[in-house]
């Protein structure tokens, strides 16, 4: 078989910010992590939406080895995570078809939580 495509780009919204600050209360940080659905697989081939099962978003703090993993419908585009300690969060998305093949890791976004 083939994988799909890691042209998904990960993108973070940021949290209410004053001067250039990020207001956080413990453990109350929120990252909403955004992606467009690839439309190719990796070799070329045309993908269409039904066959995408799941995308997996894999989520690291301070640049460990990726510890929590969400699962999103394939119907959706968008993730907010919220409970987020202080820290940089790394987030990458993939991509999971109907038969069960995961892409490799989209290029990672970041966040951090002050």
């Amino acid at each position: 078989g083939s994988l799909y495509s890691s042209s998904a780009t990960a993108k973070l919204s940021s949290t209410t910010a004053t001067s250039g600050t990020t207001t956080y209360t413990s453990g109350q940080g929120t990252a909403t992590v955004t992606w467009s659905a690839p439309v190719k697989r990796t070799d070329g081939d045309s993908l269409a939406s039904r066959e995408i099962k799941v995308y997996r978003i894999y989520h690291t703090v301070d640049q460990t080895t990726y510890k929590k993993v969400y699962e999103v419908a394939a119907s959706s585009t968008t993730i907010k995570i919220s409970s987020l300690g202080k820290g940089l969060h790394n987030f990458a998305l993939t991509t999971v078809d109907t038969s069960n093949l995961e892409s490799k890791l989209s290029n990672i976004a970041s966040k951090r939580i002050y």
